[in-house]
């Protein structure tokens, strides 16, 4: 990774953090990649042998005993997992996505009992995604009515990443009707309540190792101390949430697209026509040259972005803009690859197809590019 620069405000020490991560993956994930995405199964073993790697402790601050990894350690630790398998990545970012609402804005109390809880392996998901509304997170209609004592929850989410494996779920849920995005709230529901359910595992496109699902509230009842923050201020919260974890996503991305190009260079090098190498052809050296320009491009926004974070510095619409381009530029780099493999590119022997079924999601979740476009145009706009 150094040849990369990644090491940018990084000590010895998280250097360490992400070598350790990349032996784990060669060493553990590599050899079951092929399986468990063909099952379209998360491997749980290998999550749990990342716990006992210390590594459950990751985006825990450190006065709470977890890491204290900042942003720039983070999107490293992201991005070399992701060469290895998107999927994966991604539920183990999610692990302790509800995690970072609460230490946002949850009382002493929640952000210590929460940060024990990841630390012991009970994973905190968050669920914001709904059938009705799908990136329109101001659309929400799980409701949260008040009564004696707190809060009985009704609604499903979907496209939960950790709903099977998650203890808990901090839940956008409208709680004020008449009050649009400032009737919304965030509460945390354990998984173990009465009323609440997990749907059936979402059989994916890609990203396969990843253990995505419903998450289902029948008059759920949540006390009143399980609200996250101030009652009605949820949307802006979710907002700021996932503004915070962009920089982590976008990750994956970059590292899918990496795995592409290092597979079509070494792919270039072997193959042979004719005069040698297929490496030799100028079309060949072309479509490395444009996958690893956007490459280092989307990685150079991604790392300032998450300068800016540890320096305490909104990225605004920075964070839309890198999505838009990451994503964008990852199922591109992946597909010109593809094209570098040419006909084996198409056959599942090969990799390729994989990372191109794997990189399509990125432009997807986490609000869809057309949203994104729509939120830079509006803040520029007025």
């Amino acid at each position: 990774m150094s040849k990369y620069g990644y090491y940018l405000g990084m000590t010895p020490e998280q250097q360490d953090i992400v070598k350790m991560i990349r032996e784990f993956a060669e060493r553990e994930l590599d050899p079951v990649v092929k399986e468990y995405d063909e099952k379209g199964e998360f491997p749980v073993q290998l999550h749990e042998k990342w716990g006992e790697m210390g590594l459950f402790g990751l985006d825990v601050p450190e006065q709470y005993g977890g890491l204290g990894l900042n942003a720039v350690t983070r999107y490293c630790i992201s991005e070399e997992l992701a060469k290895h398998d998107a999927g994966f990545t991604i539920s183990n970012n999610s692990y302790s996505f509800g995690l970072s609402a609460i230490l946002a804005d949850g009382t002493e109390a929640q952000k210590q009992a929460a940060c024990a809880r990841i630390l012991r392996g009970e994973g905190i998901s968050m669920a914001i995604t709904e059938p009705q509304s799908g990136s329109d997170v101001g659309s929400t209609r799980t409701s949260a009515k008040k009564v004696d004592g707190g809060y009985v929850l009704n609604g499903v989410k979907c496209f939960i990443t950790n709903a099977t494996l998650c203890s808990a779920c901090v839940v956008l849920a409208v709680t004020n009707p008449d009050a649009g995005s400032h009737g919304m709230s965030l509460l945390l529901v354990e998984k173990s309540d009465a009323g609440v359910s997990v749907g059936q595992h979402e059989d994916q496109m890609g990203i396969r190792l990843s253990d995505t699902a419903d998450f289902v509230m029948e008059d759920v009842c949540v006390p009143a101390d399980g609200m996250i923050g101030t009652e009605g201020n949820g949307f802006a919260q979710t907002m700021k949430v996932l503004a915070g974890k962009r920089q982590v996503s976008v990750a994956g991305a970059v590292g899918v697209a990496q795995c592409a190009l290092d597979l079509a260079v070494d792919y270039a090098r072997e193959r042979s026509f004719k005069h040698g190498p297929i490496a030799k052809l100028e079309g060949i050296q072309f479509l490395i040259a444009d996958m690893e320009m956007r490459i280092q491009a989307s990685r150079a926004m991604a790392v300032y972005g998450a300068q800016m974070t540890d320096a305490g510095i909104p990225i605004g619409t920075l964070g839309n803009s890198l999505k838009c381009f990451a994503s964008e530029m990852c199922y591109d780099v992946v597909n010109m690859g593809l094209q570098v493999f040419a006909g084996n590119g198409y056959s599942r022997e090969y990799p390729l197809e994989k990372l191109l079924r794997d990189a399509r999601i990125y432009s997807i979740f986490e609000g869809t590019n057309q949203v994104q476009r729509q939120v830079i145009g509006k803040t520029l706009l007025g």
